[in-house]
């Protein structure tokens, strides 16, 4: 009949391993977290810049569409560096 209990070192080893493998899956899954944050950024960025192609393209053919669009631009950007991107609303 074998002996249930393992010697002490064997089940260090065993320990051992099990924590590595913990850590190993840990880093893993924050690395999985990282690249969906990631992936979830950039689909928003390209969300942003779809959409503002769309809305432009929209102004350029349609004046009051164009009007109401750099008025609501002139009152939302504050920063200059980004409202001398639109000589529309100076």
């Amino acid at each position: 009949m074998q002996n249930p209990e393992k010697p002490l070192s064997e089940i260090d080893k065993l320990q051992k391993q099990i924590e590595q493998k913990k850590a190993l899956l840990a880093k893993k899954k924050s690395q999985l977290a990282e690249k969906q944050r990631k992936e979830a950024r950039a689909n928003e960025t390209r969300r942003k810049i779809l959409a503002g192609a769309v809305v432009l393209q929209r102004a350029q053919t349609d004046p009051e569409f164009a009007a109401l669009l750099f008025r609501l631009i002139g009152e939302s950007m504050t920063e200059q560096r980004n409202r001398d991107l639109f000589p529309e609303i100076s």
